[in-house]
């Protein structure tokens, strides 16, 4: 049996590129504040030994060190959140969102949900009123449109 390729990605940009050569473990989605603040809503990251991870276009990462142990990376030129690193391990974790192919992983598990967002809470409100307008999809060259009716429930327009 041979090797596998590398899993690829990329920021929005493409001034970043990463490939990890090896099998991904299951990536967690992380609710806490700052993981908020750094991604838009929760961050889904996974964590891929160093070893492993090469990264292509490193002088557009930049770092903000986020706390004494933990640094936060993102693309300098489109902003694109790329890494939680903590600096004193031997792993790094990837955004999920990087991939450029779908990577076979499942979500292990949510994390720090005691500090979930305004976003995140109105789930745990019971979720999408069927009051609000839902995304339904029109034709591939046509952007997303608010409709009555919906064929995917989970698409909500209100961000729920």
């Amino acid at each position: 049996m041979g090797k596998l390729p590398p899993i690829t990605g990329s920021c929005l940009c493409g001034a970043v590129r990463i490939a990890v050569d090896g099998p991904l473990a299951q990536p967690d989605a992380c609710h806490c504040t700052e993981c908020r603040k750094h991604t838009g809503h929760h961050g889904v990251f996974v964590d891929v030994p160093q070893a492993q991870l090469s990264v292509t276009g490193e002088d557009a990462v930049r770092w903000y060190r986020s706390s004494e142990k933990v640094r936060r990376g993102f693309c300098g030129t489109c902003g694109a959140t790329l890494f939680w690193d903590p600096v004193e391990r031997d792993w790094t974790s990837v955004a999920m969102g990087l991939f450029d192919d779908a990577t076979g992983t499942t979500l292990k598990m949510h994390i720090f949900v005691a500090e979930k967002g305004a976003a995140s809470s109105r789930r745990a409100r019971g979720g999408c009123s069927s009051k609000r307008k839902r995304l339904r999809w029109r034709e591939p060259s046509s952007p997303w449109r608010c409709t009555a009716e919906s064929t995917k429930p989970s698409m909500c327009a209100s961000g729920c």
